[in-house]
This record gives structure tokens, C-alpha cells and sequence, in this order.
């Protein structure tokens, strides 16, 4: 219940570890959740600082990294808290804004193709063919 402060934007179960839930949300914060505790406070597994207002997150497959994709088309990428106390959560991976670099307008989310990630990414703007290219792949004269 006081795990988000605004809209939340993605639940999703992580494929090997059925008991951990991520929640997103445009706060900002990924949280991971151990769905085998029954108090909220024991529960809560572990939280994520994107830094701007989440569109999509989840787990990766098949690993257990956590992807995170803004409203403000940034990506980043963190890892899933060990269990051992002693180990140090490593730095989290950030693309930053992507639409440059893939060469788009917007991020819609990741997907896989088996066990290979892709990007789904789109454009707003129209482009133009010339007629003599429209009616070559329209098999025209």
C-alpha cells in the first residue's frame, strides 16, 4: 500500500523466481518484492532509483536483471539484490536517452525472440517515398 507514491506502471513475476514480483511506477522506484512473505514491510525485497518516471520495467530473461525504460525514453539496467549481506550490489548500467542512438522517437519496451532482447521503438513522423519507389513495391509500371 505505501510502496509507490503515484501510478503504478508495470507488475510482472520474474520467469525463474516466481516469487518475486517487480512493481514500477512513475515515481520513479522499482520495487521487488518476495510475494512468499506476508507482512509488506518483510516483503519488500528490494527498491530501484531510475531517477525519472517509469514507463516499463521487468526482469530480463533469462537472467535476473531488472531493465527500466522512462517516460523520458532512458534506459538503464540493474541487478537483482543477492541474498548475501556481504556482497556489493553492482553499479547500475544507464543508456540514458536512446532515441539518438536507435535512431527513433519513442521506446515502447523490451521484448525477447527466445532468449534475444530487442528494443520495440517507433516514430511519429511521416515519411516521405518518392512515387517512382511506392510504385516499384506496389509491383507498378
Amino acid at each position: 500500500m505505501e510502496s509507490h507514491t503515484d501510478t503504478v506502471t508495470n507488475l510482472s513475476l520474474h520467469p525463474s523466481h516466481p516469487t518475486l514480483l517487480l512493481s514500477s511506477s512513475t515515481d520513479g522506484l522499482i520495487n521487488i518484492f518476495d510475494t512468499s512473505q506476508a507482512d509488506e514491510d518483510d516483503a519488500l525485497y528490494q527498491v530501484v532509483n531510475h531517477g525519472s518516471a517509469i514507463a516499463h520495467a521487468g526482469f530480463m530473461y533469462p537472467g535476473t536483471d531488472i531493465y527500466a525504460i522512462g517516460t523520458d525514453e532512458t534506459v538503464s539496467f540493474f541487478a537483482l539484490q543477492s541474498q548475501k549481506e556481504e556482497e556489493e550490489e553492482p553499479a547500475p548500467r544507464v543508456w540514458g536517452d536512446v532515441r539518438e542512438g536507435l535512431g527513433c522517437e519513442y521506446v515502447v519496451d523490451l521484448g525477447w525472440v527466445g532468449q534475444q532482447a530487442c528494443v520495440a521503438a517507433g516514430k511519429h513522423r511521416y515519411v516521405h517515398y518518392p512515387r517512382t519507389l511506392l510504385k516499384q513495391q506496389e509491383g507498378a509500371d
